[in-house]
C-alpha cells in the first residue's frame, strides 16, 4: 500500500510538471500573439497615417487644380490665350503666342519676352504631359514635402 501511495505521488508530480510545461507554452504563445498583435496595430497605424497624408494630398491637388484654372482664366482675361488641344491642324490655331512680359503678377513659367512658337500639342500628348507633371509632383512631395503646383511646375519646366 505504501508503494501505491509513492507511485501515486510520483504520478501527481509528473502531472504537475506537465501542467507547468503546458502553462509555460500557453504563456509563450500569448507573448508571441501579443507581439503579432502589436505589429499589426503598428502597421494599421502607419496605414491610417498614409491614408490621412493621401487625403491631404488629394485636397491640395484639388486646390492646385482650382488655382491653375483661375490662373488660366486670368491669363485669358489679360488677353492671353490658353493653348487649344482639340485639333492642331485646324486653321484657327495660332503659330506663335505673344508674351505677357516678366511681371510678378505672372507665374514664373509664364514670364517671357518675344514670341513663343506654338508646338500644337495634340490632346493625347498633352494629357500624357499633364499626367507626368502630377506624377512627378507627387514623387517630389514624397521626398521634399508638399509644394504648390505653381512652384513645382517651375521646377518641372527647368528639368
Amino acid at each position: 500500500r505504501h508503494m501505491k501511495l509513492l507511485d501515486e505521488i510520483e504520478r501527481l508530480r509528473q502531472v504537475e510538471e506537465e501542467g507547468g510545461n503546458i502553462v509555460n507554452q500557453i504563456e509563450a504563445l500569448k507573448k508571441e500573439h501579443q507581439n503579432e498583435l502589436n505589429e499589426a496595430n503598428k502597421i494599421r497605424s502607419q496605414l491610417e497615417t498614409k491614408l490621412e497624408e493621401n487625403a491631404t494630398l488629394v485636397q491640395r491637388i484639388d486646390a492646385e487644380y482650382k488655382t491653375v484654372s483661375a490662373q488660366l482664366q486670368l491669363l485669358e482675361m489679360a488677353g492671353g490665350s490658353a493653348p487649344q488641344v482639340d485639333n492642331p491642324d485646324d486653321d484657327t490655331w495660332v503659330d506663335t503666342f505673344i508674351d505677357k512680359g516678366n511681371g510678378h503678377h505672372l507665374p514664373k513659367y509664364l514670364r517671357w519676352h518675344g514670341k513663343l512658337k506654338n508646338r500644337k500639342i495634340k490632346k493625347g500628348e498633352l494629357e500624357r504631359i499633364i499626367g507626368d507633371v502630377w506624377k512627378e509632383k507627387l514623387q517630389y512631395e514624397i521626398k521634399n514635402g508638399v509644394t504648390s503646383l505653381s512652384t513645382f511646375f517651375s521646377i518641372y519646366m527647368e528639368q
